[in-house]
């Protein structure tokens, strides 16, 4: 077992590395769906540039949190102008029809970053940070961030590795092999879940 974990951390932090060679200088802080069907979003910029400009998508995501570009309901660049640009951050609004009990899924990105953001919110989403049960029950989104990356699978390895290692998730969601325990084998399904998005876990069959 040992030796399988340690092979799995090394394919993680190989898989980790690749998708992080551009460190990401945004960061979606919080989210607010307004009552005249607006969207604010609160942003903060890691060594922001002068006259950055800021591409933002909001994607429509099923209950699993997929998506793609033909899911979009909103896709803009702004430039100087068309934002607030603060020393606390960056703040924009975005009208949208914001449909109950649809999820969505915004992402930002800025000029010299290759990296965006990401945030998943719905109608009931403030700007705690939360959108609802509903957005944290994802099977094998350990660090809540509403998709299932290699970072899930590297915070449950942290976990097995380190039981004082904090998931932010529910327990039932990261149990994905349903034994009860957090364990190497649920780590080695959602990584399987993220080589292949059609992957079903023990629980989902």
């Amino acid at each position: 077992m040992k030796k399988f974990i340690a092979v799995l951390i090394s394919a993680v932090t190989i898989a980790v590395m690749t998708a992080s060679v551009f460190a990401a200088a945004v960061d979606i802080t919080g989210v607010t769906v307004n009552s005249d069907g607006t969207v604010s979003a609160e942003v903060t910029v890691t060594d922001p540039e002068e006259d950055m400009q800021y591409t933002m998508l909001v994607y429509k995501t099923d209950d699993e949190g997929a998506y793609t570009i033909d899911d979009a309901v909103y896709i803009n660049q702004l430039k100087s102008g068309e934002y607030s640009d603060t020393t606390e951050g960056v703040s924009f609004d975005i009208t949208l029809d914001v449909v109950e009990n649809q999820k969505y899924l915004l992402r930002v990105g800025a000029t010299e970053t290759q990296a965006p953001d990401e945030y998943p919110f719905d109608i009931t989403t403030d700007t705690t940070g939360g959108s609802g049960s509903e957005a944290t029950g994802l099977y094998g989104d350990a660090d809540l961030s509403g998709v299932v990356t290699a970072n899930d699978t590297a915070v449950v390895l942290s976990n097995v590795l380190d039981s004082a290692f904090e998931i932010k998730a529910e327990f039932e969601f990261v149990d994905v092999d349903g034994d009860g325990e957090i364990t190497a084998s649920d780590a080695a399904q959602i990584f399987s879940k993220v080589l292949d998005s059609a992957y079903s876990f023990t629980v989902e069959e």
